[in-house]
């Protein structure tokens, strides 16, 4: 069962813009039991931060591995000023506590693990995508029930900046802020999916497993692993975070077996380029 979700509190120590363009940073929160920890924030709407934190819960629940998620509040004049600039222009909401003004965000903890990204670069070409797919897929067996993850929360976003991995056998998944997106997924697809099918060869035997394999783990899902995520979400008594979940638990029902379909799909279609954009050569 996931663990329940904490709330922290930024401190006024050294923060640091994150990589990336969506106004993360680097800080450290307080618990309310005191402890303090080093973590990676995005502040944003409630709707986003919902999504990010629902998805981790969801990730604990399948058995697959994330940073420790928390809700976070932070005041305005602790946070770097670039990333206050991304929320402004976003038109992000805030409260005002002792006239101070907060900032809603998701945080997770800080793990040392480069991304996929940093391990690779960020150019992808073919010949690279290669080699990555042939190690990750050879050494971290979980990596079709990620893809089965995608498909089922309809995650457009799993590039390889938002894959932890250590080279072997341990990888996290983070930054599911566009997940639960189902117009972005159908816009750009499962991309981890795209890459691995492409770099093994769409028409291999090894395609084939990847495909049944994922669907495998998409016919496990219940309806419970849904609500258990949920419940830790709904405990934290956010009147529009509990709205949002809602919301969300109805989709990822739904999803179920919607998945399932447009997997079956995807595979019937493999050998067109219609469903996968395929890395630069």
């Amino acid at each position: 069962m996931a663990s329940e979700i904490q709330c922290g509190y930024l401190l006024p120590e050294p923060t640091k813009k994150a990589d990336g363009t969506h106004g993360a940073f680097l800080g450290t929160i307080v618990l309310k039991d005191n402890t303090t920890h080093p973590v990676f924030i995005k502040c944003n709407n409630i709707h986003k931060v919902t999504i990010e934190l629902f998805a981790s819960k969801l990730i604990e629940s399948i058995g697959l591995k994330t940073p420790t998620p928390y809700l976070v509040f932070c005041p305005e004049e602790l946070i770097p000023s670039e990333s206050v600039n991304v929320l402004l222009r976003e038109n992000v909401s805030w409260i005002e506590v002792n006239d101070k003004k907060l900032f809603l965000g998701f945080a997770c903890e800080e793990v040392s693990l480069p991304s996929v990204n940093q391990k690779v670069g960020s150019e992808l070409t073919m010949s690279i995508a290669k080699t990555f797919v042939d190690l990750f897929t050879k050494n971290c067996p979980g990596y079709t029930d990620v893809i089965g993850f995608d498909e089922w929360i309809a995650n457009g976003d799993r590039n390889l900046g938002n894959i932890l991995w250590d080279g072997q056998k341990e990888f996290y998944l983070i930054d599911h802020g566009l997940a639960m997106n189902e117009a972005y997924f159908n816009a750009f697809g499962n991309k981890l999916l795209s890459l691995i099918v492409l770099a093994s060869n769409p028409s291999s035997q090894k395609s084939n497993f990847i495909f049944k394999k994922s669907l495998s783990f998409i016919e496990t899902l219940q309806n419970q692993i849904i609500d258990s995520a949920a419940s830790n979400l709904l405990n934290l008594n956010h009147p529009d975070i509990s709205k949002n979940v809602l919301l969300l638990s109805e989709m990822l029902k739904r999803r179920i077996k919607e998945s399932q379909i447009s997997l079956a799909l995807k595979k019937s279609s493999m050998f067109t380029k219609e469903l996968f954009v395929q890395p630069s050569n």
